[in-house]
């Protein structure tokens, strides 16, 4: 929608608007000035949240702040604090000589036993902090006598304001009632309900706390201790004392074993050579005699004896200083025997040969002995240290199940102390700042601010109801909007003419057209319907066609208004207009001109031409007439027959305009169209546009060039002023 357009609605109803403003704030101003006086109570809490001594100066998010107050708020607004506020007040009431409510009215109602049984039940509630049930009988008849005095939670509830007073520590409690008395005390005994319920709540919250991280910490050491059970069990089935301590100990014996080894290795190849260099002599030199034999013999056990010590003192990790003396005592006898069974030889070339021979032997066979029994020991040291690192990912495991029993238990153990120092305080922080007092003065009613509020508010109502009226008005009213929703070329628009007012004939019968074209006036209308009608005059000169239609979707557009007053426009230009009567359906224009009906005479009874032609009396405008019947230009005459008519009635007039019927309801304009070269429609406004009219609109944008465009009718000047 135009917001021109709308503005231009707006001026129009501007005296209607500013009666409904006038009205609504009158009424409101008169409201307000009756309504009855209020009197506010404030009370301040401290809370203790902003600058909490708890938090060590650390840092708290402003939303953590703020939750906390919302919390404080919700709590005093709850139906259970506000119930023990309603319990203070009824019993003050019925006990006080001076109550702040009609109480007569209960004692009329109820007998003394039922109020004096209420009272005490008021107390019990109000000590043990209880609450309406609703669900017994005694209750709702408690809730009754509360509801009669409008103590109820309700009523209360909708005259309590509690919020936090900007970024402060503060929480005001604000109470408006007819008794300032009523006022303070409400604001008065709320704070110290509250105070009183939350500390009772707070003082089982830490009981509570404290009993649950107690049971917490003994089942979480339960559970250290399994943990530790099973991984002493799991140690003592497998020989574990250190596991980490146990193989390092292995890696260092083998490594001591791998040093034996290669010493023992290095051995071997000189006694090997030695013996070697005796076997090739050995052949010369043969021990025959008895005693050589049995010192052989000794030698021998000696030799096996040195082995079987030597594999003992290895296997014990060879720190056995009494079986290494003992093993170091064996050799020297071994030396000693084979010395002498050297000396003992009667060859005396073979004495030393022999002597080397069985030393470089038993030293060989000791080397191998003692390589193999390394050998052993080393493999037996990696089994173990194999074993060992297999069973490290379960005893790891074992142990982390331990650290993180131990960081429960812990955890469980800082909880449990911080519920215990929370609860060694003496009180929580919430304190009553200040007190409630009678206010003297009632509360301002605001009566000029809720006036002029009201009168906006209608303001704004009347704006969004006439913006909504116009914007679901569908209707044509301007130019702007006809084009919008016909999508066709506008070829101009006349204004609404008042014929009433301006003492003109409807039926154009005496119309004096000459004085009204050549004579300026001071209305208005006339005078913008003569400049639009001039400008319709340029368009139609501007082309090169004689033959026009004028048509339209709908009847009564007003079609044969704009049509005479187009030819009366032409005419004062020296331009000779000829008018056919073509709408057989409605002949207006023959009877608005006192034409004789001819027409159909000329088709059906060949008149000539210039019988059927009227003079009108308006200088250079001719026409010619028809009867009203119902039936169709096809019917009456031929196009060939027409089209001849109208050619040669060309060569006599500058323009010839046929008035057809609308195409909506008729097919007249229809058939007319072939004989003339542009067609004309038009259409008036205050009309919506239906489907019918969307069938003749796109029939007649079909027409192409010969569509030479729309004449919008009867426009409110104020619409395109």
């Amino acid at each position: 929608m135009d917001i021109m357009y709308f503005f231009k609605v707006l001026s129009r109803r501007i005296w209607l608007i500013l009666l409904v403003v006038a009205v609504a704030t009158g009424t409101t101003y008169f409201i307000t000035g009756t309504s009855e006086k209020t009197y506010k109570s404030t009370a301040r809490l401290a809370t203790g949240i902003v600058n909490n001594p708890d938090d060590d100066g650390k840092y708290v998010h402003p939303q953590k702040i703020e939750a906390k107050f919302n919390n404080l708020i919700e709590i005093i607004l709850s139906r259970t604090v506000i119930n023990l506020l309603s319990y203070r007040l009824i019993l003050h009431d019925l006990s006080s000589a001076d109550p702040f409510r009609n109480a007569a009215a209960l004692r009329e109602s109820y007998t003394s036993d039922q109020l004096n049984a209420a009272i005490a039940d008021f107390k019990i509630k109000l000590d043990t902090l209880g609450a309406l049930a609703y669900t017994n009988e005694r209750d709702r008849f408690l809730n009754t006598i509360l509801k009669s005095l409008e103590y109820d939670y309700d009523n209360l509830k909708a005259h309590l304001k509690v919020q936090r007073q900007r970024d402060s520590d503060f929480i005001s409690i604000d109470f408006s009632s007819e008794n300032p008395e009523l006022s303070a005390f409400v604001v008065n005994a709320l704070a110290e309900e509250f105070i009183r319920y939350y500390r009772t709540i707070r003082t089982d919250q830490k009981n509570s706390a404290i009993a649950f991280y107690t049971a917490q910490v003994e089942e979480k050491l339960k559970e250290l201790n399994e943990k530790k059970e099973a991984l002493k069990q799991f140690k003592l089935e497998h020989n574990i004392v250190d596991l980490t301590g146990q193989q390092a100990a292995i890696l260092n014996q083998i490594k001591q074993y791998e040093i034996q080894r290669e010493e023992e290795k290095k051995k071997i190849p000189a006694y090997q050579n030695s013996l070697e260099n005796a076997a090739r002599t050995e052949m010369e030199d043969k021990l025959s005699s008895y005693e050589t034999m049995e010192q052989n013999r000794k030698i021998n056990n000696l030799r096996n004896e040195i082995n079987y010590l030597n594999d003992k003192y290895i296997s014990q990790g060879s720190k056995d200083k009494k079986l290494y003396e003992q093993i170091e005592k064996l050799k020297a006898e071994l030396r000693a025997a084979i010395n002498e069974t050297a000396y003992n030889e009667t060859p005396s070339g073979t004495k030393n040969l022999s002597a080397i021979k069985n030393e470089s032997e038993i030293n060989l066979q000791i080397a191998r002995t003692s390589l193999a029994s390394i050998d052993r020991e080393i493999q037996n040291l990696k089994n173990q240290l194999a074993m060992l690192v297999a069973l490290e990912p379960q005893v790891s495991s074992l142990q982390r199940e331990i650290d993180m029993a131990d960081q429960a238990h812990k955890e469980a153990v800082s909880k449990l102390s911080a519920a215990s120092a929370e609860a060694l305080m003496s009180e929580n922080t919430i304190k009553l700042a200040d007190i409630g007092v009678p206010s003297r003065t009632p509360e301002p009613t605001k009566q000029l601010f809720y006036s002029l509020f009201s009168g906006m508010l209608s303001l704004s109502f009347c704006i969004v109801l006439l913006f909504t009226l116009e914007y679901l008005d569908m209707s044509i009213k301007t130019p702007t909007q006809f084009e919008k929703f016909t999508g066709i070329k506008l070829l101009g628009y006349l204004n609404q003419i008042n014929f009433i007012n301006f003492n003109l004939d409807v039926n154009f019968i005496d119309i004096n057209l000459e004085s009204i074209f050549h004579n300026t006036t001071n209305n208005q209308q006339l005078e913008s319907f003569k400049q639009l009608i001039r400008k319709i005059r340029f368009e139609v000169e501007s082309t090169d066609a004689k033959r026009f239609l004028i048509t339209s979707t709908r009847e009564r557009e007003g079609k044969t208004f704009m049509l005479i007053s187009l030819a009366y426009s032409l005419s004062l230009v020296n331009k000779k207009v000829l008018l056919i009567d073509t709408n057989f359906k409605n002949n207006t224009l023959t009877n608005m001109l006192s034409a004789k009906p001819a027409l159909e005479k000329h088709f059906n009874l060949n008149m000539v031409k210039e019988d059927i032609i009227s003079k009108t009396r308006l200088k250079g405008i001719d026409i010619i007439g028809c009867y009203e019947g119902s039936y169709s230009p096809s019917e009456v005459f031929s196009q060939t027959n027409f089209h001849n008519l109208i050619n040669d009635l060309s060569q006599h007039y500058d323009f010839i305009f046929l008035e057809g019927p609308a195409l909506n309801t008729y097919s007249d304009s229809k058939e007319l169209i072939s004989s003339v070269e542009k067609v004309i429609s038009v259409f008036s406004t205050n009309i919506v546009i239906k489907e019918e009219d969307k069938t003749s609109i796109a029939y007649l944008r079909g027409l192409g060039d010969k569509f030479m465009g729309a004449i919008l009718n009867k426009v409110d000047l104020s619409n395109i002023s």
